[in-house]
């Protein structure tokens, strides 16, 4: 029900304490202040979660990106850069698997992606924020060579497969 990538972080983080204990390790941080002295401070940092029962997997998906609710002063590319950052933290921390649905810039579906047979999902084509790409472990893409009218596609006849043919890559 969340939309905005805090509640979503939040609503997430509390499933996971719920089925699972994490332990902490103190780690000494050492900082430049804004008078340039170096200053030290010890932070708790996740050091490990052991969850209550290994075989269980957590999966959440936001679908999608450009839907997310904007956090208070961020644009919608901050907003999503937020989410892959608390995604991070609750993939390395907490194991958790994250799913962000994303769509392409319209320029992956244009006419001149079109003759250049530049038609395929990239990392560099992501709509609204390219640092997704780089945080994923996995990134998965769908084609829909239909939507160009292309008769075939990677040797398939589109033609026969009208509009039920993807290509996921």
């Amino acid at each position: 029900d969340q939309k905005n990538p805090t509640g979503i972080y939040k609503t997430v983080k509390d499933y996971l304490d719920s089925v699972g204990t994490i332990q902490y390790v103190d780690k000494i941080i050492k900082y430049k202040d804004e008078f340039g002295e170096l200053q030290v401070k010890t932070v708790k940092k996740v050091d490990k979660y052991i969850p209550n029962n290994p075989k269980e997997y957590v999966i959440y998906i936001v679908d999608h990106a450009g839907l997310l609710q904007q956090e208070r002063g961020l644009s919608l590319k901050e907003t999503i850069e937020k989410l892959s950052e608390y995604n991070k933290d609750l993939r390395n921390d907490y194991g958790a698997i994250p799913v962000l649905v994303q769509q392409q810039n319209t320029e992956t579906t244009n006419l001149d992606a079109f003759k250049a047979n530049k038609i395929r999902p990239t990392k560099d084509g992501l709509k609204d924020s390219k640092r997704t790409g780089e945080d994923c472990t996995v990134m998965l893409g769908i084609t829909n060579p239909t939507s160009f009218e292309l008769p075939n596609y990677l040797g398939y006849d589109i033609t026969k497969f009208k509009s039920y043919f993807r290509v996921l890559e």
